[in-house]
Formats: structure tokens, sequence, C-alpha cells
């Protein structure tokens, strides 16, 4: 009678054991992190400097990446953004660097590895357009800005080329 009365109590505590361990188990896996989207990060993303110390224009110029990706809800309601570069140039200011600000960038139509974005301002909107390329295993980046004046301030528009490397 003591010996059944003993095996049955440890076939319970046993019983009891494997369900808190399969409890555990599923806890741990529900509790996993959420997945992160990977993109390719392509050669011109990274932080350039002119090769001119003496430029009036663009001194350092800072390409970005922003993933991607799809997150879908418990309902099955996804919803899903696209990869993009961004950039932030900073041009010739005393005693610091001006900071133009981060914005996205758009690739031009036709032409590869080619970007721009605009920075519209009350008396001009200026068009920074970049495109890398590798000399003897160096990697440059050739910045365009082009400034187009509005009608009322009167100035001629004119473009810019800035030659920068990592």
């Amino acid at each position: 009678m003591i010996v059944s009365s003993v095996l049955r109590r440890g076939a319970l505590a046993f019983a009891a054991l494997s369900v808190l361990s399969v409890g555990v188990v599923a806890i741990e896996l529900t509790q996993a992190a959420p997945a992160q989207a990977a993109c390719a990060t392509p050669e011109v993303v990274g932080s350039w400097h002119n090769v001119n110390p003496a430029t009036r224009g663009l001194t350092r110029l800072e390409v970005g990446i922003v993933c991607g990706g799809v997150v879908c809800s418990a309902n099955g309601t996804c919803s899903s953004w696209p990869t993009y570069l961004t950039v932030r140039p900073y041009g010739k200011c005393s005693p610091t660097d001006c900071d133009w600000g981060q914005k996205p960038l758009v690739g031009y139509p036709g032409v590869a590895q080619t970007y721009y974005t605009d920075y519209v301002y009350s008396w001009a909107t200026k068009r920074v357009a970049i495109r890398s390329y590798t000399v003897n295993g160096v990697k440059h980046l050739t910045v365009w800005v082009t400034t187009d004046f509005t009608a009322a301030d009167g100035r001629t528009d004119y473009t810019s080329v800035e030659d920068m490397v990592h």
C-alpha cells in the first residue's frame, strides 16, 4: 500500500513537471524576437568628404539606407514599406558647416546608380544629385548641386560639381 501510494505520487509529480516544461517551451517560442528585414547596401552608402578642403560648396555628405519590409498583424493584415536611400549634405559655413537636413533620395529614371533629391527654399530650389564610381580601387562620389533661383530673386541659375571620397 505504501509503495503504490509513493509510486502514484511520483507519477503525478512527473506528469506535472512534464506539463510545466511544455508550458515553458511554449512561452519561450511565443516570445521570440521579431524578424528583421535584410537589405543589400549599395556602395554609395556611407560618409563622404570633399577632396577639396578649400571648397566653398559641400564639405561632406552622408548617405544612408532605410530597409523596407512587411509587418503582419495577428488577424493577417499586412503593411509594407520600400527600401530607400537618404542623403544629408553639409555646406561650407563658418564657424561650423551648415546641415541641410536628411531627405530621401530618388533614383534617376534610366540612369543606373544615380540618385537625387530637392531642397526647396523661398529663394531657390537646390537639386542634389549623386553617383558613385571607383578609380584605382578608391571609391568616389560625384555630387552635382543645381541651384534654380526663383524669378523674384533674379540671380542666374548654376550647377556646381564636387568630388568626394570615403
